[in-house]
């Protein structure tokens, strides 16, 4: 027995999709334009913490020389 699907479900999906690829795509630009991975702490904690680590201990370097 086949499933009939509603044409507005099948709508409403078809525009989640774009919406998720669109979001997708922000993202890369996003990413592409500031030449990081990193935008938010909330994109990778550990990876932030390791940036916010390094930038000290390059401030601790810079100050030293």
């Amino acid at each position: 027995m086949a499933t009939r699907i509603a044409t507005a479900n099948y709508f409403q999906r078809n525009v989640a999709q774009l919406q998720t690829r669109q979001a997708n795509l922000d993202r890369a630009q996003l990413e592409l334009s500031t030449g990081k991975k990193i935008i938010n702490p909330s994109d990778d904690p550990t990876g932030a913490n390791t940036v916010i680590r390094l930038k000290k201990e390059i401030h601790r370097s810079a100050i030293d020389i």
